[in-house]
């Protein structure tokens, strides 16, 4: 599977001469299915020619280009990887594929730039959050999204350290104590060290953390058992942190599981920003400080002027956009020459830093093709 981050972000936007061509799928994950995968993919590199000499291109030069992906094609073993849609972009000198775990739309589509929409829900604003897995001798920082854990970002006391067997046996339980709080327990006599020490330990662990994630804006979640979690709260200082914990023993938990319980935490976080966006928006389109139409959207978006902006699933707005006259025409079938505007403003709004969610139709802010929330 190819994980997507912000290097593969970053190359998606990246300007590009010559045409690019997108081309996603669904994928059939059955063995006895599979074999479909490969004729499907044909169909679409097929398309994809057709448009490229339609263009202009050289066959030999357009034929070239989408060899990668007749390569794959050919495969005879299955490809997928247990993943559920396929993504493909083609340029000239550059062919990128990426496995991905939903669902994708069957299309080729051939512009200026890669076609990102049908990817929005892993590149937008809820696509990454953090995970700190805690426990009383070890810590590790992941980055994940729903569906994968993309990088570590910080593993101690030491990287790959087993802790010993002194520190196996200590445990964390909660129960008084002469100086208050939370104590460690072994199975020695003496063995007991205070939430002061604890405290001593999980700051540096913050720091470590702010550190890592300096400048991210990414939900924080802390994996641990739940009487660790208040000891964390009070030393962090990262500003995002996640107010509940994922509850349980990390160290006993897989990455995928590690991953799976953070995002039940996560998930209503992500959704509040969404709401708290969309309120903020309503607020300043009846203070006349919104982009309510594609044109204004695309100008904002362009010129790094927009915050947040909402653009709905399974919907095309075919056309051209006039940057130096401000004008858009959109169409309801693609004319030559023309690119799905939604993409456009998506693609302009990433690149600017700006949060995207793309979202069912029903759930924009107000009706209609685009919402912006912009900055000045």
């Amino acid at each position: 599977m190819q994980l997507i981050g912000k290097e593969e972000v970053r190359e998606m936007l990246e300007p590009r001469e010559g045409p690019c061509v997108t081309i996603t799928m669904p994928l059939e994950r059955m063995s006895a299915k599979a074999r479909a995968n490969g004729t499907k993919l044909r169909n679409l590199l097929r398309q994809a020619l057709r448009s490229l000499l339609n263009g202009g291109m050289k066959r030999a030069e357009a034929e070239a280009m989408l060899e990668p992906g007749h390569a794959l094609a050919a495969e005879g073993a299955p490809w997928h990887e247990g993943m559920s849609g396929l993504a493909f972009h083609f340029a000239p000198g550059y062919a990128k594929k990426l496995l991905v775990p939903i669902s994708l739309p069957e299309l080729a589509v051939v512009g200026s730039r890669f076609y990102i929409k049908p990817l929005l829900s892993l590149l937008g604003a809820e696509a990454t959050f953090a995970v700190l897995a805690l426990s009383s001798n070890s810590h590790r920082l992941v980055r994940a999204t729903r569906f994968s854990t993309l990088a570590t970002l910080l593993e101690g006391p030491e990287e790959g350290r087993r802790p010993t067997r002194k520190e196996k046996q200590l445990q964390f339980r909660s129960a008084p104590s002469t100086s208050g709080g939370v104590v460690f327990h072994g199975h020695g006599a003496g063995d007991e060290l205070k939430k002061e020490e604890v405290t001593k330990a999980f700051r540096e662990v913050a720091r470590a953390v702010s550190e890592a994630l300096r400048g991210s804006q990414e939900p924080l979640v802390v994996a641990c058992v739940e009487y660790l979690f208040p000891l964390y709260r009070d030393v962090n200082n990262y500003p995002h942190l996640v107010g509940v914990c994922a509850a349980g023993n990390p160290d006993e938990w897989t990455d995928d599981e590690l991953r799976a319980r953070a995002w039940q935490v996560v998930e209503p976080v992500f959704g509040a920003g969404r709401m708290a966006a969309a309120q903020r928006y309503r607020e300043a389109r009846e203070a006349g400080k919104a982009a309510d139409n594609l044109g204004e959207c695309l100008l904002a978006a362009q010129e790094g002027r927009l915050e947040v902006l909402y653009v709905p699933v399974g919907i095309q707005a075919w056309g051209r956009f006039d940057s130096e006259a401000g004008r858009v025409e959109v169409r309801s079938e693609p004319a030559a020459g023309d690119e799905d505007l939604l993409n456009l403003a998506a693609a302009l709004a990433l690149a600017g830093g700006a949060a995207v969610y793309a979202v069912h139709p029903d759930e924009m802010p107000e009706h209609g093709l685009v919402a912006g929330l912009v900055r000045y």
